[in-house]
């Protein structure tokens, strides 16, 4: 029986990834700021309109993880906003035949 490890398979690759480098961590050039903005809009716009509602938080009145879930597309779907060469994934769960990660270039 042959004992070489299949190096293309995903179990070997996943146990010998490649280490991550700090010039391919941002490629597109988003900065803390564009996502500071996107973050702004959220907490301006969700809960001063359930405020001026009478409505509890919004973080308050949902589960964690929903809260999470809809925090990150607000986020996805703000981002581009305030940096246009960025666009949101459209494929389902930010999942396409050949893109690793939730953006895209525009």
């Amino acid at each position: 029986m042959d004992n070489t490890p299949d190096i293309d398979s995903p179990e070997y690759r996943a146990c010998h990834p490649a280490p991550v480098r700090i010039e391919h961590f941002n490629p597109h050039g988003l900065t803390v700021e564009h996502i500071c903005s996107a973050m702004n809009d959220f907490i301006d716009f969700i809960n001063q309109q359930l405020n001026g509602r009478k409505i509890e938080r919004l973080e308050t009145m949902l589960m964690p993880a929903n809260f999470s879930s809809i925090v990150g597309e607000f986020m996805t779907s703000t981002i581009p906003k305030h940096y246009p060469t960025l666009a949101k994934n459209g494929y389902h769960n930010g999942h396409g035949r050949s893109c690793s990660t939730r953006w895209g270039s525009a």
